[in-house]
């Protein structure tokens, strides 16, 4: 038997949408454009952004609100005397950001650029020793 949509009650569809967006995060459908890994490892994790031709002095990286943000404000240079027979490529600006697992160690993150490729490590806290705790 064959089930379609609308055989699952409206509830369902509007979970699972839910969780499309939660897993999507702040992505605006503009900046997806700029293509980005997301790769999980014991220590932590790390996010690279593909970003080829921007300066690294370009590119913003800031923690707000429990957020990884990345911004890049695109200035166009003026060149006299320059007239573009055929453009299929222009810089745009673009921002990401990514809410953070709350086991991140925020002061622990840092970032690189090579190669056209930005990769901020986000490393995860040590986890908690076991503690016994008296009671008075």
């Amino acid at each position: 038997m064959k089930h379609s949509l609308t055989d699952y009650p409206t509830t369902f569809i509007s979970s699972l949408m839910s969780d499309v967006v939660n897993v999507l995060d702040t992505v605006n459908p503009l900046d997806a454009q700029v293509p980005m890994n997301v790769k999980e490892y014991a220590e932590g994790f790390t996010v690279e952004i593909v970003i080829p031709g921007i300066k690294k002095e370009d590119v913003e990286i800031a923690i707000e609100q429990n957020k990884l943000v990345v911004t890049y404000k695109h200035t166009e240079i003026e060149q006299e005397g320059v007239k573009y027979l055929k453009r299929e490529f222009v810089g745009k600006d673009f921002k990401r950001s990514f809410t953070l697992p709350n086991n991140i160690n925020v002061e622990g993150i840092n970032a690189s650029y090579d190669d056209g490729i930005l990769s901020v490590v986000l490393p995860k806290n040590a986890p908690a020793e076991k503690k016994t705790i008296e009671i008075s």
